[in-house]
């Protein structure tokens, strides 16, 4: 069967798609199946996700695929690969893929490849983010050990830190809709409110909202700072102290974990604040595109939302 075939099984809603002989593809399989595929990823990869988040994926974006690949014989994991569909801002589409992975004996054998293109068919001619490999484009991965964590003071007067409230929204999207270019309102509070998820707002003393940030309570004991937007470094220490002091179980964790991207300057005198000069990084990830490049102002962005669909 051919890849077109293929994605016309999916687009027909047909349950009984072949990669190869003895390799089943499921399209959104039960969450049972994903979260061994967390296990997969978090023991392999070091990837950790809040144990609701195929759910937000699934409730909040336009239209979302996750394809796992099955071993008939065992009924094991072979592969895996998402895909999702979502508004920009300007008029087009945009697809996204993420969470492209193979459990280690199945590697170099083909299924993963096939899996992945499969994705790529189903996108079509629009145009494909994703997060790649780390020649293509620069975003840093850091960590600090939660022992070394040292809760900053805050750096300005006239800033006030605080929950998000209903009132509060339509600025929190109008703020996000200044940084990335996916139509992500649904995602973005879905994600914020999650009970895995600790978010705040900072404003200046006239109200006007400066930036918002969450820290997201993943599996495997750590801790993601994820997204943190803010106008100046004064927002972002204030919205981060703010958030750690929110946290009264922090000392149960063992690990906070950000990606940022690396032309924001201030970011590792931000890490160094927090951890005393301890904490350690490493290239990671690009964004790639098949088309056209998305540019994001980043000198406001100081982590980001999520690898996999949200591009910022």
């Amino acid at each position: 069967m051919t890849i077109s075939e293929m994605v016309q099984k999916i687009v027909n809603a047909d349950k009984n798609v072949y990669i190869e002989k003895g390799i089943k593809v499921l399209i959104n399989p039960p969450k049972e199946l994903f979260d061994e595929f967390q296990e997969w990823i978090s023991e392999t990869e070091r990837w950790n996700y809040r144990s609701n988040e195929y759910s937000i994926w699934k409730s909040t974006l336009d239209n979302f695929w996750f394809y796992l690949a099955i071993d008939e014989e065992t009924n094991e994991i072979v592969s895996a690969v998402s895909l999702a569909e979502q508004h920009s801002l300007k008029t087009e589409p945009i697809f996204t893929i993420g969470n492209y992975y193979c459990v280690p004996e199945w590697r170099g054998r083909g299924v993963s490849n096939k899996l992945f293109k499969m994705a790529i068919a189903q996108a079509g001619t629009h145009n494909i983010g994703l997060f790649g490999a780390t020649q293509m484009a620069p975003l840093y991965a850091s960590q600090i050990d939660i022992s070394q964590i040292i809760i900053p003071q805050q750096q300005q007067t006239g800033l006030k830190v605080r929950e998000i409230e209903e009132e509060d929204w339509q600025n929190v999207h109008e703020y996000d809709e200044q940084i990335c270019v996916i139509e992500r309102r649904k995602y973005i509070r879905k994600s914020l409110t999650d009970v895995s998820t600790i978010s705040r707002i900072c404003q200046n003393s006239s109200g006007k909202l400066l930036g918002f940030g969450a820290i997201k309570k993943v599996v495997d004991g750590e801790i993601y700072l994820s997204p943190l937007y803010a106008d100046t470094y004064e927002v972002a220490v204030s919205l981060v102290a703010n958030l750690l002091k929110s946290m009264p179980d922090l000392q149960n964790f063992t690990t906070l974990i950000t990606l940022y991207p690396e032309i924001n300057n201030n970011i590792p005198r931000l890490m160094n604040l927090i951890s005393g000069g301890s904490f350690r990084y490493h290239s990671e990830y690009r964004n790639q595109y098949t088309k056209k490049i998305y540019e994001f102002p980043m000198e406001r962005v100081w982590a980001c939302e999520e690898l996999s669909h949200c591009l910022v």
